[in-house]
């Protein structure tokens, strides 16, 4: 963006620091949390570290943010700073209940007076568009200035290069030449610090931005860039802000260069206990010197998910020796190699499942196991049709990406989401049907009280977030009459209940595995096992499904006893 400017008269009243004298206790003083100091502080080191608090833990503060950007437009009027620090946070922290408040703010009187020029509601709106995901709402006035600054500025997101350049590429005049000087051979960190709040001069941090603008190619400095926002200063057309958010721009974009999602496909597996030995076990064979009360002597990495682009996708064959990062928790728990067991022998006569599997080549006794029930490593919940005791299957990934962005948890469900999962269940499984005392289902539905649906469990995330696992408090022979077709209900059900509290049904008889930020993109995503039955003698559909773009988008890898069926 090209300016053209002289400057020796209008910096000379400028306030430098934001425009309330805020102490770091915020307006009460004292008993001030991170999210107050980066309101209110003046301190830039205390806003840094206040920043990396939220960032480790966004959960915490999500709500508060939510309710400053409903108020956004009263906090104008009242409290600048503060407001205009509320909407640089929301952009940082990316929160998908985010979009939805600010958008409702673009036809304000406040904010539209605040956006004659560059403003923090359509930076962070694109920012969210252009990193974040959000999809721009195809009903908003077009008639609005904001609305217009937005859609301007989403479309130009793709035309910004990280190729470094001058100041001269965006900025004329004579006081180019008058900080010339000033800034030339400057580091990115330097002409940070004197584009910041501790630098006396508007002028000279103004001159310093359009550097920045011009110079950023890495993301680095992302949260310092982030920091000069937080402490922005009025000029005569918001030139320092305009400079300060296409730094930020810039550095974002370097952020998803520099990913690893973008360096070739990914792959995406689990170890499980070996599937031929499960099977001889199931077919009442022994394996030599195996105790029955122990898992099986061997276990395999089966790949089943890629990423090559966009989309997660089932594998058909993976014919590479791989090495692959186990993750679990957010945690990295090591690594181990595979070789390629040929199909004939991966799925000899007998043996369902996928026909591509790899061999350990890392010293088993090196593979770790989590330990589940009673502090031994066999989950009932993961052993299939096999009857026997098998290891919670871990997830392994070809790239060293393990951590939980999203930071998944066990957690209480919040006490106003039941009634809306219980009103899902009932919708869902609307025509439930119980047995008579031969075991047979009745031929007239039967009432299901709400009371009836329990909540087992609950997970959530730091963007407010939920995953929910319900299950009948009297779930024996107990079917739903779906159509022609009885679907039975004696296991359990998953739901998904977004930022904004709507619950979405998953699927009946999953298992949670594991949450991690598997492509490196910056999100989570969550992988479950899968156990479907439809009568209670013997587990029908066995597999995994990975969500991702926040539970937006699946892939489903399953099978049936006769055939591999990758959906």
């Amino acid at each position: 963006m090209l300016h053209f400017t002289c400057y020796s008269a209008v910096f000379g009243s400028i306030l430098l620091l934001p425009l309330a004298a805020f102490g770091s206790g915020g307006p009460g003083g004292g008993g001030s949390d991170s999210y107050d100091v980066v309101l209110y502080s003046q301190s830039l080191a205390e806003q840094r570290d206040a920043v990396t608090a939220i960032l480790e833990n966004p959960q915490k503060y999500v709500p508060r943010i939510q309710q400053s950007l409903r108020d956004y437009p009263r906090l104008l009027r009242t409290d600048p700073t503060a407001a205009k620090r509320a909407v640089y946070i929301s952009a940082l922290l990316r929160d998908p209940s985010f979009p939805p408040i600010l958008v409702k703010s673009l036809g304000s009187p406040e904010v539209l007076d605040d956006c004659i020029y560059a403003c923090p509601v359509v930076f962070a709106l694109t920012i969210q568009a252009y990193f974040g995901g959000w999809k721009l709402p195809t009903n908003l006035d077009s008639e609005l200035t904001t609305v217009g600054d937005l859609k301007a500025a989403i479309d130009y997101m793709p035309r910004i290069s990280l190729k470094s350049g001058t100041i001269d590429d965006v900025v004329q005049g004579p006081g180019v030449e008058k900080h010339r000087k000033e800034i030339a051979g400057k580091t990115e960190e330097e002409l940070i610090r004197l584009a910041g709040p501790m630098t006396s001069s508007g002028e000279t941090r103004t001159f310093a931005a359009y550097a920045l603008e011009t110079s950023v190619s890495g993301s680095k400095n992302r949260i310092e860039l982030y920091l000069l926002a937080l402490n922005d200063f009025e000029d005569a057309s918001s030139e320092y802000r305009e400079a300060v958010y296409q730094s930020i721009f810039r550095a974002e974009l370097a952020t998803r260069q520099e990913s690893p999602a973008d360096s070739g496909p990914i792959y995406v597996g689990l170890i499980e206990d070996d599937r031929r030995e499960l099977t001889l076990l199931a077919q009442g064979h022994n394996l030599p010197g195996h105790n029955l009360d122990d898992p099986v002597p061997s276990r395999n990495v089966v790949p089943y998910f890629v990423k090559n682009g966009a989309r997660w996708e089932p594998i058909r064959e993976l014919n590479q020796n791989l090495k692959w990062t186990i993750a679990f928790d957010g945690k990295n728990l090591g690594q181990v190699e595979s070789q390629v067991i040929p199909s004939a022998q991966a799925r000899s006569k007998g043996v369902s499942g996928p026909q591509c599997v790899h061999k350990i080549l890392t010293a088993l006794d090196k593979v770790p196991q989590v330990k589940m029930h009673e502090g031994g490593p066999g989950d009932p919940n993961f052993n299939g049709n096999y009857g026997v005791i098998v290891r919670r299957p871990l997830v392994v990934v070809s790239k060293p990406n393990f951590a939980d962005p999203d930071r998944w948890k066990r957690t209480k469900l919040p006490d106003e989401v039941v009634p809306q999962v219980r009103a899902v269940f009932q919708k869902t499984f609307s025509h439930v049907r119980r047995c008579d005392s031969s075991g047979e289902p009745l031929a007239k539905d039967s009432r299901v009280l709400d009371s009836e649906i329990a909540v087992l469990k609950a997970y959530g995330s730091n963007k407010g977030s939920f995953i929910v696992e319900t299950q009948l408090t009297n779930h024996r022979c107990v079917y739903n009459m779906n159509g022609a077709k009885l679907q039975l209900l004696e296991g359990d059900q998953w739901y998904y209940v977004t930022p904004t509290r709507e619950v979405v049904f998953l699927a009946r008889d999953w298992e949670l595995i594991d949450a991690g930020d598997y492509d490196g993109d910056g999100r989570s995503e969550v992988i479950f096992y899968i156990a479907e039955a439809e009568a209670d003698c013997c587990v029908d559909i066995i597999g995994y499904v990975l969500f991702y773009d926040d539970f937006q988008r699946s892939a489903r890898f399953a099978w049936s006893e006769s055939a591999t069926v990758p959906d």
